[in-house]
């Protein structure tokens, strides 16, 4: 079984080397970067801290309802940092009212203070290098992430902005991947032919058969080396695209 997927892991690869490709679009969080520990993780040790004691699945729930619930269609109308900075304070006493620490909303802002340390965005340490590899070839660079708002202002504080053509996240189109009209946004933003685009991402569901669906050809980061589809090109590192698509590289060439 092992054998005959790697046989079709290699064909997609030929196939991929012999295509015209314009553009590559990239998922932000497990692809381009990554957090020292999940959302979840982060807020459950920083509601600990303050006495909130709830269990992960309960929390969870809570997180889930309070980003997809009521709450998300005011969410995405914030564009501005301080409105935005604004609603996350109403998020976690939302949160708090929904696992039943009301009382304790006054700990709203100092959650919101604290997160970022607990939860933290880093880039991949090949990113750069890859991106700026890509752009050399002539390849139009691209964001495509289920995100909010906030994608923009990280994408600058990380150095990001500058390395792409575009930036499309889902609170701004207005729904996520795997729907199409996130990637048809992506497609019009650079002017290029679905046929003609390549996208990486982490998630199967969201990245592989959401820009399969549209005509885009996808490339899955494997997160979960133990999980490996054999309908779609599989790696563990970005470098591997350099590698797939045959574009020559110097690892010890300075870029950036």
């Amino acid at each position: 079984m092992k054998k005959l997927i790697q046989k079709k892991q290699l064909l997609a690869k030929q196939l991929l080397e012999n295509k015209n490709y314009k553009a590559v679009f990239f998922d932000f969080g497990d692809t381009l970067s990554f957090n020292n520990q999940t959302f979840p993780e982060s807020l459950h040790k920083v509601l600990k801290s303050i006495g909130v004691d709830v269990d992960a699945k309960q929390l969870r729930s809570a997180i889930l309802e309070a980003d997809h619930g009521e709450l998300q269609e005011e969410r995405m109308k914030l564009r501005e940092r301080d409105s935005y900075r604004s609603f996350r304070i109403k998020y976690y006493k939302y949160v708090l009212n929904l696992l039943s620490y009301s009382h304790m909303d006054e700990y709203a802002e100092y959650i919101q203070n604290v997160i970022g340390y607990y939860h933290k965005s880093y880039l991949k340490p090949e990113t750069f290098y890859v991106l700026d590899a890509l752009k050399k070839e002539g390849y139009k660079l691209g964001i495509v992430s289920n995100f909010s708002h906030a994608l923009p202002w990280l994408c600058d504080e990380l150095g990001l902005t500058e390395k792409f053509d575009f930036i499309t996240y889902s609170d701004d189109v207005g729904c996520e991947k795997p729907k199409p009209q996130i990637f048809h946004d992506a497609l019009t933003k650079v002017c290029v032919k679905s046929e003609e685009v390549i996208h990486v991402g982490d998630s199967y569901s969201a990245d592989v058969l959401g820009a399969r669906a549209v005509g885009i050809t996808p490339i899955l980061v494997s997160v979960n080396n133990d999980k490996v589809y054999d309908d779609c090109i599989c790696i563990d590192n970005l470098i591997d695209i350099l590698n797939i698509m045959g574009i020559k590289h110097n690892l010890s060439a300075k870029t950036h």
